[in-house]
């Protein structure tokens, strides 16, 4: 009930900005979120991260902040009407601006007293140091460390764990509602590479009740067989792959006379 009750929010979210006859609803959400941290307002709200959710986002709206919560669950790629609009797209915590480390640009003090939020004002200081005129060194060095979506399109979509898109326009309740299901009880990484290393089906119900349930064994003896399971344990074969070695484990070094 509850991913039902999330994925029809999404759903909402995802036809305000896709359908022409709900451009009053999108103006009463622009309106209730109002301006957020980093000037960021509108259906811009809609791309951002989790953790701006979680941290920045500024309302009394409960039944918008669960939406937009449930919408940063879903993979989705923000699309671009025309390529005049880059100039007004904001920069701060936005997916189509990213720094070498793969991550959104964040809001600082100094941005925020000069007022800087958009691309074009960026553009217009890097103009000025090529026309070789005063300009803002602070501006121009962020500027040179933008890497600009190149994948970018003109529609929205959202997408899935099989990673085909799908474009707004097409995306369903059952789609959002079957691929919430699907990222939420997918196994966990390292299940997958024991089922694909032993080439078999593992039952991980009973392996998880022989660890947690078995009295013989003691807390100490649990956890490190849990941190084995996950791959998470520091083992020789892990020691040689970090370090580029090929030392043998311990356990089989031949005996010294």
């Amino acid at each position: 009930m509850q991913i039902k009750s999330e994925t029809s929010k999404v759903k909402w979210l995802i036809d305000m900005v896709s359908i022409s006859d709900l451009k009053t609803n999108l103006n009463v959400f622009s309106t209730l979120l109002g301006i957020q941290k980093g000037n960021i307002t509108g259906k811009d709200i809609l791309f951002l991260q989790r953790t701006y959710f979680v941290k920045s986002l500024e309302t009394s709206s409960t039944f918008y902040r669960e939406a937009l919560l449930a919408m940063s669950n879903f993979e989705t790629t923000k699309g671009i009407e025309n390529i005049d609009k880059w100039d007004t797209e904001h920069i701060f915590y936005n997916p189509l601006f990213l720094k070498d480390n793969g991550k959104t640009l964040v809001l600082t003090e100094y941005f925020k007293k000069k007022n800087v939020y958009i691309l074009d004002q960026l553009l217009k200081e890097k103009a000025k140091q090529t026309r070789r005129q005063p300009f803002d060194n602070v501006l121009v060095k962020l500027f040179d460390q933008i890497c600009l979506s190149v994948s970018t399109r003109k529609e929205n979509f959202l997408i899935p764990l099989n990673g085909e898109e799908i474009n707004f326009f097409q995306v369903t309740q059952k789609i959002l509602y079957e691929e919430a299901l699907m990222r939420k009880y997918r196994d966990h990484h390292s299940q997958i590479k024991w089922a694909l290393k032993l080439n078999t089906t593992i039952v991980w119900d009973e392996v998880w009740t022989t660890i947690h349930k078995n009295i013989l064994c003691t807390n100490r003896t649990k956890t490190t067989i849990w941190q084995q399971i996950h791959l998470n344990f520091y083992t020789q074969y892990s020691y040689n792959k970090w370090h580029h070695k090929q030392d043998p484990r311990p356990l089989t070094k031949p005996l010294i006379p």
